[in-house]
């Protein structure tokens, strides 16, 4: 009866890690029309710590309840807090990493089977928590919740003396990717905002990324994150991106630029719409797969 109990609790969690998928898979349709893209990735400026798959169900779940929650924790969490979620509320849900301890050898990333623990001396051994799947956990937003009051966060806004310490902040990224930072004119670079570039032969030359600042400051700074995209997801990876289309990346670094500039107060929707638009016709399956990148390497450049 165990063995039974068991199994049916497996069959419960891998069915609503189906639907999950399925959920998540049909909300990517909708990130084909413009507008909708431009507000997914403000959802995602207010929530940069969760996976975009998340942010994705938990959009579509607020989009369904006509919520424009973007606050979201687990009971215990939201208790620690000094909130309880109110009696009768419908909790949203998450996809969650199920960690186990697992034994892996001293510098290596691939565990051991515990099978062939006696074959290694114990000192070589060391346990730690690996991701070993994945489930539907409950959470609730912030308007589900009532208690101490929690203050917002003060973002930077790309104005002024904050302005500098941002534009320093981006050099410095721009410098630890190994690329050279040049100051030029639209002219010199045929009208562009910006360029990120790597020698023709490996080893001959530098590489540089380069900034039009005859544009307005908060562009410079909007251009330059741009480029410091280009050069994490394209330049860096080139054996694996050289076939890609040119539009595809302009729009992945289009859209970290968004990501990154709205979380610190600025609004390029304007400017960053055209590059979104142009990504129209992309199937389910390859947004969830591509659109995901903007998000993680915002993430990387927000929390260095």
């Amino acid at each position: 009866m165990a063995t039974r109990s068991k199994e049916e609790a497996k069959e419960e969690r891998e069915a609503k890690l189906a639907k999950a998928h399925e959920e998540i898979a049909a909300a990517a349709a909708r990130f084909k029309d413009t507008q909708t893209w431009k507000d997914m990735l403000d959802y995602m400026a207010k929530m940069p710590q969760y996976s975009f798959r998340n942010l994705v169900w938990l959009h579509t779940q607020a989009h369904q309840r006509g919520s424009k929650e973007t606050s979201f924790a687990s009971y215990t969490a939201w208790k620690k807090l000094g909130r309880h979620v109110q009696k009768g509320e419908k909790s949203y849900h998450v996809l969650a990493p199920v960690t186990y301890k697992l034994p892996f050898l001293k510098d290596e990333d691939r565990p051991i089977d515990k099978s062939e623990l006696e074959k290694y001396d114990k000192k070589d051994i060391i346990w730690k928590p690996a991701v070993t799947g994945f489930t539907v956990r409950p959470t609730f937003g912030y308007h589900q919740t009532e208690g101490e009051p929690i203050k917002g966060k003060d973002l930077p806004q790309v104005t002024g003396e904050r302005s500098e310490q941002l534009w320093q902040r981006a050099k410095q990224i721009v410098a630890d990717l190994g690329y050279k930072y040049e100051e030029t004119t639209r002219k010199a670079l045929g009208g562009a905002y910006g360029v990120t570039m790597r020698p023709m032969i490996e080893g001959q030359g530098e590489k540089t990324i380069a900034v039009a600042t005859d544009a307005p400051e908060a562009h410079q700074f909007k251009t330059l994150i741009h480029e410091i995209s280009h050069a994490r997801l394209h330049m860096d990876q080139a054996d694996q991106t050289e076939s890609m289309h040119r539009g595809i990346k302009e729009v992945e670094a289009e859209s970290c630029a968004y990501l990154v500039s709205k979380y610190f107060g600025l609004d390029t929707a304007e400017y960053s719409t055209g590059y979104i638009a142009g990504w129209a016709d992309a199937d389910e399956k390859t947004i969830l797969a591509t659109r995901r990148t903007p998000h993680q390497t915002a993430s990387l450049s927000l929390h260095r």
